[in-house]
């Protein structure tokens, strides 16, 4: 899957333009690479145009002019999600995914030095010392729940390298479990090195075969031509199935 560049705020000239649906406003990133200008959402709700160094303010007005309508139906989607993110908390009754499955948490205080963390088939138990309540135990639990998930992507992803490199005989020289926040896994052909991302460990785990599968298969094609996905689609013929699924699940697979 394509790697994509990181931009930081700090980086960014905020500018802001007027349109029919209102006052836009937007970071401008220039780079000497970039040949054409590119509109993106970054940070959650906060719209970024990327853009060639010798492209003026005013050429990137008017870009963002002629895009209105489609910057406004993006920022009222990101709006909505931000709202649904926020909504959920690491409380009592508040579900997460795990391989597929909404579990709950079950969060009580207990005379105790150390919070600690347990999972089972009725959802994460958590004990909190004494008076660790508000930002501070959702600040705890979230650190907690975030290693329990690396752990058991360790757990899983492995099993699964192993299981589909040996059926499409191909084999990395090194697995790495990442925190990326754009994409579900990523392939670097000339070092055989594949990383996946552990928030996969949500995922159902047709779901995580997928994208293991693809970052294999991108071993052998370093593209997505049609050799690729075939031979995606002899391993794994309902792939598609599982691209769905990552599409109409992101957002309950992002932490508040």
């Amino acid at each position: 899957m394509k790697r994509r560049r990181s931009y930081k705020r700090e980086y960014a000239q905020a500018q802001n333009v007027s349109t029919a649906v209102g006052v836009i406003q937007y970071d401008v990133f220039r780079s000497p690479r970039r040949r054409t200008m590119e509109l993106s959402l970054y940070e959650g709700d906060r719209l970024r145009a990327v853009v060639p160094n010798y492209v003026s303010d005013d050429q990137i007005k008017e870009f963002i002019l002629a895009r209105a309508g489609w910057i406004e139906k993006r920022l009222r989607e990101a709006q909505v999600r931000k709202q649904f993110i926020d909504s959920r908390k690491y409380e009592t009754g508040h579900e997460f995914l795990f391989l597929g499955r909404h579990y709950p948490f079950f969060v009580q205080q207990k005379q105790i030095k150390r919070s600690r963390m347990v999972f089972d088939d009725s959802g994460w138990m958590v004990d909190l010392p004494p008076r660790v309540e508000g930002e501070c135990a959702a600040v705890m639990i979230k650190k907690q729940l975030v290693a329990w998930y690396r752990s058991q992507a360790l757990e899983v992803f492995g099993g699964r390298v192993f299981h589909f490199s040996r059926q499409m005989g191909i084999d990395p020289l090194k697995v790495m479990i990442r925190g990326q926040k754009q994409v579900w896994g990523t392939c670097s052909y000339t070092d055989r090195l594949i990383s996946l991302n552990w928030k996969l460990i949500m995922a159902p785990l047709d779901v995580v075969d997928y994208v293991v599968v693809h970052e294999l298969a991108h071993l052998q094609h370093p593209n997505h031509s049609k050799k690729f996905w075939t031979l995606v689609g002899s391993i794994l013929p309902e792939y598609q199935i599982a691209e769905d699924w990552l599409k109409h699940h992101r957002l309950e697979m992002a932490l508040p």
